[in-house]
């Protein structure tokens, strides 16, 4: 699974920005975001310039509007969700002709 931060903002409730961490799939589809805005920390010195480094990356990628991946998220789940279920209805057809 792939990851990174994003600029991200929720038209719905505020126009401001924030960072997230962001999860994608193998297609590079938002599967799962970080609900809370990331904050950089790091155990030590060079570990906390990393994270900021990675994090000052999310400014060259447009900006997510988070209550479309909502949607996205959503629709996809419940596709998969109707395909678990149609294979399942088929492979009992299969088995109940048999």
């Amino acid at each position: 699974m792939k990851r990174n931060y994003r600029l991200c903002y929720r038209p719905s409730t505020s126009p401001t920005h924030h960072i997230h961490e962001v999860f994608y799939d193998d297609q590079d589809r938002v599967i799962l975001y970080e609900r809370e805005p990331a904050v950089a920390f790091g155990d030590d010195v060079p570990e906390l310039y990393e994270r900021c480094a990675e994090m000052w990356k999310a400014f060259d990628d447009e900006p997510l509007d988070l209550d479309r991946m909502d949607k996205k998220i959503f629709i996809r789940m419940i596709n998969e969700e109707f395909n678990d279920v149609y294979d399942k209805h088929v492979e009992r057809k299969k088995t109940e002709d048999k």
